[in-house]
């Protein structure tokens, strides 16, 4: 597991590259400060926000099914408008889960995307089984 945080202070902003080794039980915390300008702090979620999120729908529950090696969560925690047609897409409510329709775009929320991938797949080539899931969303 990876994930980048962002914190402010009274000097600026400051980035936080957090990475999890499920073989050692470690994290490693990278430290870095961005200035005194985030531009996009105001469209992030807060980190105690998307870890309730995580924690609600259980990550387990959106892993994809074997033969797949590593199920992959992508999310850049900002608030964005939805408008992808003709995939499979949740809203998250709780502890609850509604399908997206055609109908229901556009929609604003923040997104974590969910792929599978083999144990050979590189971090960059594409995903199977790709599903999204949207949550504080609203009807833009």
């Amino acid at each position: 597991m990876t994930y980048d945080l962002i914190s402010s202070t009274e000097n600026g902003f400051i980035q936080y590259d957090v990475a999890f080794s499920s073989e050692t039980k470690e994290y490693t915390i990278r430290r870095q400060n961005v200035g005194e300008r985030w531009l996009q702090y105001d469209r992030l979620v807060f980190a105690s926000r998307f870890f309730e999120v995580l924690d609600e729908i259980k990550v387990r529950n959106v892993s994809i099914a074997p033969p797949f090696e590593r199920n992959i969560l992508i999310s850049d925690g900002e608030l964005a408008s939805y408008v992808i047609e003709d995939r499979r897409t949740y809203v998250i409510r709780g502890n609850e889960w509604q399908e997206v329709t055609n109908h229901d775009l556009p929609i604003e929320g923040y997104v974590i995307t969910s792929c599978a991938k083999g144990e050979t797949d590189a971090m960059s080539s594409g995903c199977e089984n790709l599903v999204e899931y949207l949550f504080d969303a609203r009807k833009n």
